[in-house]
């Protein structure tokens, strides 16, 4: 948990690491998004997780989702946690930020998958809602 603060109020960052965000992910308790850029998702990216890039993200988020947890992550954190604020509006039950990003959840040894990779049934493309 991290606390951010501006001339106007104080934000608590609510943040998980990668571990319990793996266990949300595979008991259906949450969905993961992307939220780093095109040439970064293509580089390399977790399989299921939803891509929705900071830099066009406004209120966009995968339908049907608003009864789990939004986990929201990037390369190693700092993006969703400055970020945080934006995510609050999606609508998700809960709303947390993956601390150390898809960096610490490689070096965890989960899997990671880059466009070189297998094909892929488009359920990584950018927008999907696939979880």
């Amino acid at each position: 948990m991290a606390t951010l603060s501006n001339d106007r109020k104080t934000l608590t960052v609510q943040a998980v690491d990668v571990h319990r965000a793996k266990m949300l992910l595979e008991a259906g308790e949450a969905v993961l998004i992307d939220v780093r850029e095109d040439i970064e998702y293509e580089d390399e990216h977790i399989p299921g997780a939803a891509h929705f890039p900071l830099s066009t993200f406004d209120s966009l988020r995968p339908e049907g989702d608003s009864g789990k947890i939004g986990i929201f992550h990037c390369r190693s954190g700092r993006r969703t946690a400055e970020n945080f604020a934006r995510f609050l509006e999606t609508g998700y039950r809960e709303v947390v930020h993956m601390d150390g990003g898809i960096v610490d959840w490689s070096i965890a040894g989960y899997p990671v998958r880059s466009e070189d990779d297998a094909p892929e049934d488009g359920a990584c493309r950018p927008g999907s809602a696939a979880a």
